[in-house]
């Protein structure tokens, strides 16, 4: 939803989706990411024919409307109604390789499953090797300055005397002075009045009902889920 609500705005903060396919799966090799992904994510439901549908809807929205036909990506988020829109943005988080728009974005919301999954593979095979931090959005917005704490912490252990706990004070401190004058540019797409919080609770619930695309974003949240879960034990 995020992803939407940034690129759709005037004007968009980055380049890329005047110049995208968002429905290009394809890497130069012809191997599509689903190929990469599924061995790891797939499931009865979450198959080939799956990202299949994923790709006709995308299809189905993009230039395929005689008013639209020459129109960039990003003009299909202005110019679609808003249900159209974060379909066409979030297929595009989902099955895209990326290769259309110089790897800028596409396939994150696949890749981020994928990745949780065989990360958490690697820890179990090297436990004593292998620690993953897993950390979400929500806490870093509560609180910048104690999520890079923890980070660093993390990082460098939290009694490493190389780097002094007052020393990773201060830089999360800068941190979140860094990330209080962010939320006033538009890389933050936080809703603020309750008309905007209401539209974004609506495109959620369009998410969620989704036959196409809440599949996905269903499994792909609980894999987050659980692995944050993991990271509180």
């Amino acid at each position: 939803l995020s992803n939407y609500l940034y690129h759709s705005q005037e004007p968009t903060p980055e380049k890329w989706v005047h110049n995208d396919d968002p429905c290009h799966v394809k890497y130069e090799n012809e191997v599509t990411l689903a190929s990469h992904v599924l061995p790891n994510i797939g499931t009865d439901e979450i198959n080939d024919k799956y990202f299949s549908n994923i790709v006709k809807m995308c299809r189905s929205l993009f230039q395929s409307k005689p008013s639209l036909q020459n129109s960039t990506f990003y003009e299909h988020l202005l110019e679609l109604d808003s249900g159209d829109g974060l379909r066409l943005a979030t297929a595009q988080m989902v099955a895209a390789s990326g290769e259309a728009n110089q790897h800028h974005a596409g396939g994150d919301v696949a890749r981020m499953a994928n990745n949780i999954v065989k990360l958490k593979e690697l820890e179990s095979y090297m436990p004593s090797e292998v620690e993953v931090l897993t950390m979400s959005t929500e806490e870093f917005i509560r609180s910048a300055a104690n999520s890079t704490m923890r980070f660093l912490d993390f990082v460098f252990g939290v009694n490493n005397t190389v780097i002094s706990r007052e020393k990773r004070w201060e830089a999360a401190q800068s941190q979140e002075k860094t990330f209080d004058k962010a939320l006033d540019s538009s890389h933050v797409t936080q809703s603020i009045t309750r008309k905007q919080k209401k539209r974004k609770k609506r495109l959620k619930e369009l998410l969620r009902s989704d036959k196409d695309l809440a599949p996905i974003l269903k499994l792909t949240e609980s894999l987050v889920d659980e692995a944050l879960a993991t990271n509180e034990d």
